[in-house]
């Protein structure tokens, strides 16, 4: 499976890429625009988290903050299918 973050800030495409350089951030990060977030259902809580299939399609998701547990066991089911 593969991470990828989409962040919903606006601004200056640039200093939001360094303050993802800066928490650390080990996974790509992407900025998540109206299309891309309309793609996905719309975001209306940060976090929001998805776990997709291999298909791309969307499997589970979770509006606000989920245990690494709870997150380690969905993953653990899709990867499963």
């Amino acid at each position: 499976f593969e991470i990828i973050g989409m962040t919903v800030d606006m601004g200056d495409p640039a200093a939001i890429g360094a303050k993802v350089r800066q928490l650390g951030v080990q996974y790509p990060t992407i900025l998540a625009g109206p299309d891309i977030q309309q793609t996905f259902g719309g975001i209306r809580v940060v976090p929001t988290k998805f776990l997709l299939d291999k298909e791309g399609k969307v499997r589970k998701f979770y509006q606000g903050v989920v245990s690494e547990q709870v997150l380690g066991n969905d993953i653990e089911s899709l990867l499963a299918l």
